[in-house]
């Protein structure tokens, strides 16, 4: 799919960009309604999200922040569509690796400084244009790093405890995409994937 292709969901049209054989939306999710930064997401048949600092503008900017299990849309299948558009899916432990294996964070960030903090040396060579969205602390007591950082949920659980995710994260000033797990109650960003 070539990167002039765009994809209606939710009443919004997410570009798309191709790296090697992956096809990722270019933008961050931005689904569903705001709800505050203190109140957890629910199983309500309402997609829910935090936009950063309880500011809907920072959603139009930077996307949705989601609780694991609410883009998962409470399926823990590895590769759910989650709230993905039809024929996407959540981006998995597997699709990260294999784009982290031979790209920087540098390659992925946003070039430049118009949201990244100074010291951001990003080209975003692949296209992928990673913002720094911040997050949702996991119990609701605050927002944390807009500007800084950002953390991408995918869809694999960490096994050895349920309340787990495994999550990629990319900070101004570093080349390096850190793989680790989070509390699936935090708030973070996510891209999808194309089937």
């Amino acid at each position: 799919m070539p990167n002039s292709v765009a994809v209606k969901h939710g009443g919004y049209l997410y570009p798309t960009v191709q790296i090697d054989n992956q096809c990722w939306l270019k933008e961050n999710m931005d689904l569903g309604v705001m709800i505050m930064g203190n109140i957890d997401m629910t199983n309500n048949g309402i997609i829910e999200k935090y936009c950063y600092d309880n500011k809907p503008e920072n959603c139009r900017i930077y996307g949705g922040l989601y609780q694991w299990d609410e883009l998962m849309q409470y399926i823990t299948l590895e590769d759910a569509q989650g709230i993905c558009p039809e024929g996407w899916h959540v981006s998995t432990y597997t699709e990260w690796e294999m784009l982290i294996a031979t790209r920087s964070a540098n390659e992925l960030k946003e070039k430049g400084t118009s949201h990244w903090l100074t010291g951001n040396d990003a080209n975003n060579s692949t296209g992928f244009t990673a913002l720094p969205a911040g997050y949702r602390i996991y119990n609701g007591t605050s927002f944390e790093m807009i500007y800084e950082g950002n953390g991408f949920f995918n869809s694999l659980e960490y096994s050895q405890d349920p309340l787990l995710a495994w999550d990629n994260t990319m900070y101004y000033s570093s080349s390096w995409i850190l793989s680790g797990t989070k509390w699936k109650t935090t708030g973070k960003s996510m891209r999808c994937v194309q089937d």
